[in-house]
């Protein structure tokens, strides 16, 4: 199954085992591995169809779509963690630790992706028109103005200049806290990366027009919860919360 999170997405079964065979394939299979292809695939008398989270690894599922399918995975992890935490406060022992440590990583993953936002980028550099994504952490919100990005536009010029010799940028739109669509997007649209140099984030579309559909479905990203507190915590809280946490006289 897909484990989501971060910047990143892991697949845990073998792609070559998609085959026109499937119905007979499930025979061949232990249990786990069947269940775990159940989530990857629905049946019908017509034949096999990708679920939402089939369609992430062929990049077939909308941007807005993956968000969907994402957040939940994120935050039953997030619980899943969390009540290993209270579970191994009440065993007691070496274990808590280790229980804390792996919850408090998690966290700090979690907590840079809904510190970056995301951007898109209009690039005209003579004479053609090219695209960026990218994330940056510095504050800003939705549809952020070029002015947010006084800092970050002339660090992109920079590394243009190399290469083109007149350049114009202009910022499409940007989306807070929705640093963990950057790699799916690339995973989506990598067949229009157009490298420059050594730069990678850069994209000439022949539908410009269908990639800003895409992007602008995304709904605003509201924090709560513990996403909220996750979000606003520094990392001095984190390393008390973990000293606190794991001292035997609270447990």
């Amino acid at each position: 199954m897909y484990y989501c999170l971060g910047l990143r997405f892991v697949l845990k079964i073998n792609l070559s085992t998609f085959k026109p065979y499937f119905k007979r394939l499930f025979i061949w299979l232990s249990p786990q591995k069947e269940l775990e292809l159940k989530k990857l695939f629905n049946w019908t008398e017509k034949g096999y169809y990708f679920t939402d989270l089939g369609q992430i690894p062929v990049g077939g599922l909308s941007l807005s779509k993956f968000n969907a399918v994402q957040e939940p995975l994120i935050l039953s992890e997030l619980n899943r963690l969390t009540n290993s935490v209270a579970m191994a406060k009440a065993i007691g022992g070496d274990l808590l630790e280790e229980k804390l440590a792996d919850l408090k990583i998690y966290q700090l993953q979690l907590q840079r992706i809904l510190r970056f936002t995301l951007y898109f980028l209009e690039i005209r550099c003579d004479g053609k028109t090219i695209n960026k994504i990218g994330v940056t952490s510095r504050t800003m919100g939705d549809h952020a103005p070029r002015a947010s990005f006084a800092d970050r536009l002339p660090e992109i010029e920079r590394d243009l200049q190399q290469h083109y010799s007149t350049i114009a940028i202009d910022v499409l739109r940007t989306w807070q806290h929705r640093g963990n669509v950057e790699l799916y997007f690339k995973h989506r649209y990598k067949k229009f990366n157009y490298r420059i140099g050594k730069l990678t984030e850069y994209y000439r579309f022949k539908d410009v027009d269908t990639v800003l559909e895409d992007l602008y479905a995304m709904q605003p990203k509201i924090l709560e919860g513990q996403e909220l507190v996750i979000w606003s915590e520094n990392e001095l809280a984190f390393i008390s919360s973990l000293l606190r946490n794991s001292n035997p006289a609270s447990v």
